[in-house]
């Protein structure tokens, strides 16, 4: 009986002790809840002003620090910020500091410091104003800059940090990013000197892989700068983040951008799951946010629930605090850009050039043959509307007539490249349909007289006559060619395409350079004219 007792109280002891065991496995359960936060294509809007119009934008940083410091009441440590860069261009703003005050911590990455992000990647326009500037940037800031695909040439590994694993409320999230290739068709060479940016998917299947094994990570964040069509720049693949996220698997959700596309939907992972794909668009006009609620039980995720969305910025107003803390920054900026530098005596505008020659661009065109001492000169618009009123012309007046740090090449081209190119380019014009047509992908050509006929099919249209020196145009000559870097780097596709020259063959074609961008020798030119007169050439017109 005693035995028997006793093996019963065993028993009882036994049920009990498993019984509290299984109730403290299910107290150990975690319940974290998590908000990602991301920017990008900010170019430059630190602040709810832009300043290549003067006018209040929709977006803006400092409308960002409202959205930030709202957030981070409900989610406190938990809220993770990121940018995804093409942070360096694009504003007045980042250009004084890129190139005028170059002593000071640079505004982008104080910006982002103010902001505590947690980690950011690089753009296309971050490796644009070269060396000097992005190699500061980063030093600056206080956060990981991250960049899985920019490699050094010299040892094959990351310029940067390749990936950042961040620890919030005991989850372990790694964020992995990636910048599009392009940069090789689009940017010169001396620009990313000694690095090379390797094609993302490829990138993806390495670290994935590396990351799961070294970091047994709870969640994997893609941070491309990069967009979701599968489009490519000659041979490179310059949006792959829709790509990535249906053919490598162990992604959580990709942030993406570079295309300044409003995109937030769930596509397919090669495991048939659903993962997002977000990007919010440029200038901070909206930010991307990602909910997650996961459930983990000791290492092992039971449940996780993610949902995404785009937020307005226009519905915050500028932080106050932002504002002061910047507000040095800014009167500084807005001394800079308000300088006058010349005069204009007649109001111009890109609108007329879709539909003849302008006085606008025939601007950009004489200057670049003057800057050159080529007999002929392509340009674009760089938006469907484009005004610079008459009179008083300042620094500001220079972003709007001249948006990007364009350098100016010039390039031996045949007259039958010529042709090529301007037939593809106004077949753009002529045949795409509005949402598809790129503006600065319209050149036309200025130090030639020709015609368009628009009867005629592609290949068919463009008919030339003579120089403006009055010489012949002949398609089997050779003719010196002032372009921009971004077209004399295969931007576009209308050397490669249009004209069928190799890209590798392209930087054999450039006979120089200029060391600074065109932006800036618009601006000697104003301060040395003191007043100028717009004259249109009339050089091209319609049949």
């Amino acid at each position: 009986m005693r035995k028997a007792l006793t093996i019963l109280l065993l028993t009882i002891c036994s049920l009990s002790a498993f019984a509290q065991a299984k109730a403290g496995k299910r107290k150990a359960a975690q319940q974290v809840d998590l908000e990602i936060v991301f920017t990008t294509d900010i170019h430059g809007a630190i602040f709810s002003k832009n300043y290549l119009y003067n006018n209040e934008s929709k977006g803006g940083m400092s409308r960002v620090a409202s959205f930030l410091k709202e957030e981070r009441k409900t989610y406190g440590d938990n809220l993770i910020y990121l940018d995804n860069g093409d942070a360096l261009q694009g504003q007045p703003t980042v250009y004084y500091y890129n190139y005028v005050n170059t002593t000071a911590t640079h505004i982008e990455a104080e910006v982002l410091n103010y902001l505590k992000c947690d980690a950011a990647g690089f753009g296309n326009h971050d490796i644009e104003p070269g060396h000097a500037v992005y190699d500061r940037w980063i030093k600056d800031c206080k956060h990981p800059v991250i960049a899985a695909n920019l490699v050094s040439v010299a040892d094959g590994k990351p310029y940067t940090k390749p990936y950042v694993v961040l620890e919030r409320g005991g989850l372990k999230v790694a964020v992995l990013a990636m910048l599009t290739p392009c940069i090789k068709g689009t940017l010169p060479p001396k620009l990313w000197t000694g690095l090379d940016v390797l094609d993302i998917q490829q990138s993806c299947k390495k670290w994935v892989p590396y990351i799961q094994k070294n970091e047994k990570p709870d969640l994997i964040v893609g941070l491309f700068h990069s967009g979701d069509t599968t489009r490519y720049l000659g041979d490179v693949m310059e949006d792959a983040s829709r790509l990535v996220a249906q053919t490598v698997p162990g992604f959580d959700m990709i942030l993406c951008g570079h295309d300044h596309k409003r995109l937030c939907e769930k596509v397919k992972n090669p495991d048939g799951q659903d993962i997002w794909i977000v990007n919010p668009d440029n200038n901070a006009n909206n930010v991307g946010r990602v909910k997650i609620h996961v459930e983990k039980r000791g290492n092992k995720l039971t449940r996780k629930d993610i949902t995404a969305d785009l937020v307005r910025m226009n519905n915050y107003e500028n932080d106050a605090d932002y504002m002061a803390h910047f507000a040095s920054h800014k009167a500084e900026i807005e001394a800079y850009i308000n300088q006058p530098i010349g005069e204009l005596t007649e109001t111009i505008s890109t609108d007329s050039i879709f539909f003849g020659p302008c006085s606008f661009i025939d601007m950009i065109q004489q200057l670049q043959l003057d800057l050159s001492g080529a007999q002929i000169s392509l340009a674009a618009p760089f938006a469907k509307h484009t005004e610079l009123k008459a009179g008083k012309i300042t620094m500001r007046d220079m972003f709007t007539l001249y948006k990007y740090e364009n350098q100016l090449y010039t390039m031996r081209l045949t007259g039958k490249e010529l042709k090529g190119i301007l037939e593809m380019s106004y077949d753009r014009l002529l045949s795409e349909s509005s949402d598809r047509f790129i503006v600065f992908n319209f050149d036309t050509a200025y130090g030639v007289y020709y015609e368009v006929d628009k009867s005629k099919p592609y290949g068919e249209r463009i008919t030339f006559s003579t120089l403006f020196d009055g010489t012949p145009f002949s398609l089997g000559r050779e003719y010196l060619v002032a372009v921009n870097s971004y077209r004399g780097n295969g931007g576009g596709n209308l050397l490669t395409q249009g004209a069928g020259i190799p890209a590798k063959e392209l930087p054999y074609r450039i006979v120089n350079s200029t060391d600074k961008e065109i932006r800036h020798y618009l601006a000697e030119m104003f301060r040395q004219k003191k007043v100028v007169t717009p004259e249109c050439k009339n050089n091209w017109k319609y049949k």
